[in-house]
């Protein structure tokens, strides 16, 4: 018998379940946590908001239900984090700083590097990219040297100019005001994974039938993590140079190999 139930959408996940949680998660770390203002305004509308949509909604429910000084809603955040139970959660909540924290720069800042341990803050930074790209990234690049490797992601994904469901920050041309911004999001890249790393991901591209998830899975069977459109960006901004190299000392920068149980690579 054929099986027709509709395939979850993404977006459920931050349905009515995921806001009880959210809820419950609140009410459990401060009595001053309105829960069921959250889930009045959470819930208006739900079922016709796309994924990101829900994100902001959610942000905007917690500013209603949060204390109305930002330092005590921050708080409350902050402990509410390790108790989500999905990354996505995470991500919803931390967009609360993304809408209502642009006016405190380091307790921002540091508040992401914290809350982006329980769910990606990629989306939450963008806002503070776009208002004062070289501060936030001045910070972002002395995150690329933190102990903790989720801090060192946000870093690298966080930075790229193009990032799926999120604005850009920007172009890489030279005539572009902003250029300088955006190649220190390049040089944040560079030095969380370094450039053998980034020669490995576009050699397997280029000289392998694989597509960009492909090279993706691959990477992260070596403990590598990184999105499929990195390895695209990488491709873009790195592959030039890498052929240029290759034409003018005559070999690759990458030796690869395939041995029928997998890809062998290996970078000089």
């Amino acid at each position: 018998m054929t099986d027709k139930t509709a395939p979850a959408l993404l977006k459920d996940i931050l349905g009515l379940q995921t806001l009880t949680i959210i809820a419950d998660v609140g009410a459990s770390v401060s009595s001053r946590f309105d829960r069921g203002g959250f889930l009045g305004t959470a819930s208006d509308g739900l079922n016709t908001l796309s994924i990101m949509e829900r994100v902001r909604r959610i942000a905007d429910a917690l500013h209603a239900a949060l204390p109305a000084r930002y330092v005590d809603a921050l708080e409350i955040i902050r402990a509410m984090a390790p108790q989500l139970t999905h990354g996505l959660q995470a991500v919803a909540v931390t967009e609360f700083l993304a809408r209502y924290g642009l006016g405190d720069f380091d307790k921002f800042m540091n508040a992401l590097a914290d809350l982006t341990r329980f769910g990606s803050a990629e989306f939450a930074i963008r806002p503070f990219l776009a208002q004062d790209a070289g501060q936030t990234l001045a910070v972002m690049e002395g995150w690329t040297s933190h102990a903790d490797e989720h801090v060192r992601r946000l870093a690298s994904e966080g930075s790229r100019p193009r990032l799926p469901w999120a604005a850009r920050i920007g172009s890489a041309s030279p005539s572009n005001p902003r250029h300088h911004s955006v190649g220190r999001a390049t040089l944040a890249t560079e030095r969380t994974y370094g450039l053998t790393i980034i020669r490995l991901a576009v050699m397997m591209y280029v000289r392998f039938p694989l597509s960009l998830r492909n090279v993706e899975e691959l990477l992260f069977e070596r403990g590598i993590d990184i999105s499929y459109e990195t390895v695209r960006y990488w491709w873009n901004r790195f592959g030039p140079l890498f052929a240029a190299d290759i034409r003018s000392t005559g070999s690759a920068a990458c030796e690869a190999s395939n041995t029928g149980a997998g890809i062998l690579t290996r970078c000089t």
